[in-house]
């Protein structure tokens, strides 16, 4: 026997096989118990999804509801209206009587966050009565449609990995072995990524600019920057079209245009942020400037591997520079360390900084008179030898 939510749709079922059944999006008009008495294949027989199959069911309302009071309803109709399963058996001297359960919580439709950095666990709660064995009867299991077995006990917790719609069971068999579920529905949320530019507002037209989107995503650690657009209102700039967390871009023509950055997240949630950028025309007497591309501000470089440095110098004067790459130890930033005097350097961090956890790393350009640089902030992780 099965308790269901009824619609109204289910209540006007005319055949016996409800196909309609599948798109029911009626309203729900109350409750109801029928028997279950079989099940059947969506197309006869071979190898199929269980859920995608049919029940049959007898109601008690008379020959003129569905098949003469009887009518094949779909599996996933099923496994959204049912509240609770009793397994009935004809009653002997001895026998024994299935329990009644209950799910305390979560709440039919309720919805729930899932996985995450830090994820919270969702309580899941269940009670079981049996008529041999009273209140405190039964061992538990419990089950989604979506995550498989969940675990044991009348409460767990559980934190789930697949969002979208779930069908929860928690199970409860008695001290003979005679088990009867209840059911609820929930719907597992996706929370788009967080999402904000960071780079200059006032840019020089032909001039080096970094913009960075700065994202978080409390479900999917780490990737924010797998799907990552960049869109440009002004159609002929160098971004336009570009992915990634970083892009270094130029602007060829002046004038205000809106920068939009788009990261969409695993399960396709989208989060977004926008810039208003006024690129101008330089002064003729504009000073250098100087900006690092690689490596990234605030990154994690490993010790044991070589990375590269790159810095890019707007020089629109012409004048006759000098450069130098150097790190401070950020517990000492009074002492600089030299690493060189190129554009560009492929360097390890195990033959620079030893044991150094947290450094910035700077590059200069100097025309003998003014110091112009840029620096970025590292983390040196130390693997183990």
């Amino acid at each position: 026997m099965a308790s269901l939510t009824l619609t109204e749709e289910f209540v006007g079922i005319e055949e016996g096989l409800w196909t309609a059944g599948l798109h029911d999006d009626s309203d729900e008009v109350g409750g109801h118990a029928v028997h279950l008495l079989a099940y059947r294949p969506p197309n006869g027989t071979g190898e199929h999804d269980p859920f995608e199959g049919y029940v049959l069911i007898r109601n008690s309302w008379g020959c003129d509801w569905g098949d003469n009071g009887y009518a094949w309803v779909p599996m996933q109709w099923m496994l959204e209206h049912v509240r609770s399963v009793t397994v009935l058996a004809a009653a002997r001297e001895g026998g024994n009587t299935a329990p009644e359960v209950q799910i305390l919580t979560p709440a039919e439709g309720a919805s729930l966050p899932y996985d995450g950095f830090f994820p919270d666990p969702i309580r899941l709660e269940a009670r079981a009565d049996d008529v041999e064995d009273g209140e405190d009867c039964c061992t538990f299991r419990w089950w989604s449609s979506r995550d498989g077995d969940l675990g044991t006990g009348p409460a767990i917790e559980h934190t789930f990995t697949a969002p979208g719609a779930h069908h929860l069971r928690a199970y409860a068999t008695d001290s003979e072995g005679r088990e009867s579920y209840s059911s609820v529905n929930v719907l597992l949320t996706n929370t788009a990524p967080t999402v904000e530019i960071v780079g200059p507002h006032r840019v020089y037209r032909g001039f080096t600019a970094v913009y960075v989107a700065e994202a978080d995503d409390p479900n999917q650690l780490g990737a924010t920057c797998l799907d990552t657009q960049w869109i440009s209102a002004s159609v002929g700039d160098d971004l336009n079209g570009r992915s990634g967390c970083a892009v270094v871009t130029t602007f060829d023509t002046v004038g205000q245009r809106l920068v939009e950055v788009q990261v969409t997240d695993a399960d396709g949630a989208t989060g977004t942020d926008q810039l208003w950028v006024d690129v101008v025309e330089p002064p003729l007497d504009a000073d250098p400037q100087v900006t690092i591309t690689v490596p990234a501000d605030d990154i994690t470089v490993s010790d044991d591997r070589l990375w590269w440095m790159f810095a890019v110098v707007d020089n629109p004067t012409g004048a006759v520079l000098t450069y130098r790459w150097y790190w401070v130890d950020d517990s000492d930033p009074a002492t600089q360390h030299d690493l060189s005097t190129f554009q560009t350097l492929v360097w390890s961090p195990w033959l620079v900084v030893g044991q150094t956890d947290e450094i910035t790393l700077v590059f200069e350009a100097t025309d003998g008179t003014e110091v112009f640089s840029d620096s970025v902030g590292l983390f040196v992780l130390h693997p183990p030898a």
